[in-house]
């Protein structure tokens, strides 16, 4: 089975699943004033995993715009596709459930689809700023074990300069230059070609993110796991007086924002709108982007 032979939604899949029902019996609170009227006080979320977001809309709206980012257009469908294949190439490179990968990236296309693909896997995601320094890139590969890190071309030297001093075994670089329309790939490229090829430590790997994209392998179209209540994000949190921790976020945790986020603006299923959205790195903003 491929993704091209998604079969329609069941009534199992379809909408049901996003119903959240209303907890009317739960404990008054100061801030419940502000909810909107007909709001209950609380909700029993669904339990399923956040790349069965994906999953589901890819199967009830396939051919909507699921990201616009410059030239670049994929409908969910598209997307789910590029999601299967690259998590294959993860599985290749060694990624296993439980297991952790660093994002040192800003916003943009191959953020969505590495969420998605390392979830597919049942990986974790680590979600760092683009902005941090080699001191604080090494730090957060050791704090979290992660074997793989995704970086950007132009914003690379912290990954390459990390890599020298912990152990990075597969370095994936991302290149924006594809998104691009002309005069912008032609100076993005010329920028890269200034800064000239990079050099990693003797023991790290280095791929593009684009030969993640080869379809040479069979795309893995079932998820790896069903468990909601294993980690899904290692969110580095706090810093302003040191080195940022990490909280622990389940799928749990962010399948029940969505769902709150769902109950208080009142989207219904299929609610169809484009705007535009700074999908940043933090807890469930990309879950919640995707699927309304």
């Amino acid at each position: 089975m491929c993704s091209s032979d998604l079969a329609a939604p069941t009534a199992t899949e379809n909408p049901a699943l996003f119903e959240s029902p209303p907890r009317w019996d739960r404990p008054k609170r100061r801030w419940h004033h502000i909810y909107p009227e007909g709001v209950a006080p609380g909700l029993d979320a669904p339990e399923f995993r956040v790349e069965h977001f994906l999953e589901l809309a890819a199967k009830t709206y396939g051919q909507r715009d699921a990201l616009i980012f410059y030239k670049t257009h994929w409908n969910y469908r598209e997307l789910l596709e590029r999601v299967q294949v690259v998590a294959a190439h993860l599985r290749r490179l060694g990624l296993e459930p439980g297991g952790r990968v660093l994002f040192v990236l800003p916003n943009c296309p191959e953020f969505v689809v590495l969420w998605f693909a390392v979830h597919w896997l049942g990986g974790e995601v680590v979600p760092a700023n683009p902005l941090y320094t080699t001191k604080e890139v090494a730090r957060l590969v050791g704090m979290s074990g992660a074997k793989i890190v995704v970086g950007l071309d132009v914003r690379l030297e912290p990954c390459i300069e990390a890599s020298r001093e912990v152990s990075i075994p597969h370095l994936v670089v991302v290149s924006l230059a594809g998104h691009l329309p002309g005069h912008l790939r032609a100076l993005y490229r010329f920028n890269n070609w200034i800064n000239g090829k990079p050099k990693v430590g003797a023991d790290t790997h280095l791929l593009s993110f684009s030969s993640l994209y080869r379809k040479n392998v069979e795309p893995i179209v079932q998820p790896a796991s069903a468990d909601v209540d294993r980690p899904a994000v290692l969110q580095p949190t706090g810093g302003t007086t040191g080195f940022p921790k990490l909280a622990i976020l389940t799928h749990r945790n962010l399948v029940a924002n969505v769902a709150q986020g769902f109950t208080i603006y009142r989207r219904p299923f299929g609610y169809e709108d484009r705007k535009s959205t700074r999908l940043n790195s933090s807890h469930t903003v990309i879950s919640y982007a995707v699927f309304c």
